[in-house]
């Protein structure tokens, strides 16, 4: 299966599941919690100030429940589950291919091991957001160390996914040689590495914050405006060509980019008066990682 086919199923699964978005409490017997703050789990990566802004009323906790399991935000569950798969698949499909599209770059590297990454970073939002009660988790989270560790893993994944988007943008325009790459890809996994561990041990959520969004959006601006520069230059000439088509090419970019701008971020600023419409199925951290996964693609 060539990796154009592999994107057109992804694409596919992640319209199927928009669905699920405000649907998932008439398809399984979900539960509110409305004893459990919402805002909880994403306490380490904002503060008090900020999550105010979005989250100025109490909203209930969404949960399903299996035998002695209780799954928190079910749809988020699923929507990392969904996104720990695309990012597997498409990261070990990226590093088997030999001809991917016509880029400037020959080396899939960069885009490998920014999708392992994210499936890193779905797996530990799963633990830190969705299963925290039940079974052998009780123990875990209780822990301080464990807890810690899944927190500063999710903040330490996304954002190190925009810092390597944009090196490898760059390095497609041939701005740095493979050595320099190499040595700034590095220089990247460490001092990211240092700030997360610093920002966790401090229990800063003012860094956490500045890691986990603030730098999404400073890498994201200048990702999103080079590529889509090249997408509409390049949209001519590689259109009528499957085998050579760049996979990013403008009108999928112009919807990743919709979908971070009118889903992600308003499901954040939003969250009250979307629950309240929907008559609470929708949730709002399903809403902003559907954005994400849609965008990762």
């Amino acid at each position: 299966m060539t990796m154009l086919s592999i994107y057109k199923w992804m694409v596919f699964v992640n319209a199927i599941s928009f669905a699920l978005l405000f649907s998932l409490t008439s398809l399984l017997d979900i539960k509110f919690d409305d004893t459990r703050e919402y805002t909880e789990t994403i306490k380490p990566f904002a503060p008090e100030c900020i999550l105010n802004l979005a989250f100025y009323e109490p909203i209930p906790v969404q949960y399903y429940e299996i035998d002695k399991w209780r799954i928190y935000l079910p749809g988020l569950a699923i929507d990392c589950a969904l996104g720990a798969f695309q990012g597997l698949i498409l990261g070990l499909n990226l590093l088997t291919s030999t001809k991917n599209c016509k880029t400037k770059n020959p080396s899939l590297l960069l885009p490998a091991i920014n999708m392992f990454l994210y499936a890193g970073m779905c797996c530990s939002a799963l633990l830190v957001h969705c299963i925290r009660d039940g079974g052998p988790f009780d123990e875990w989270s209780s822990s301080v160390l464990s807890v810690k560790f899944f927190v500063g893993m999710d903040i330490y994944c996304t954002t190190c996914v925009p810092a390597i988007m944009l090196l490898d943008t760059l390095s497609e325009r041939r701005l740095f040689g493979a050595q320099q790459t190499r040595i700034i890809l590095l220089c990247i996994f460490v001092l990211k590495a240092f700030a997360v561990i610093v920002a966790v041990q401090l229990e800063s959520r003012w860094a956490g914050f500045v890691l986990h969004v603030v730098s999404m959006i400073l890498y994201g601006c200048p990702i999103f405006s080079l590529a889509i520069i090249d997408a509409i230059t390049e949209e001519q000439n590689t259109r009528k060509d499957e085998s050579t088509t760049c996979l990013h090419s403008f009108p999928w970019l112009a919807s990743a980019t919709a979908c971070l701008m009118f889903l992600a971020g308003p499901s954040a600023f939003f969250a009250v008066p979307l629950s309240k419409i929907t008559s609470r199925a929708f949730d709002a951290h399903s809403g902003i990682f559907w954005g994400c996964r849609c965008g990762m693609l």
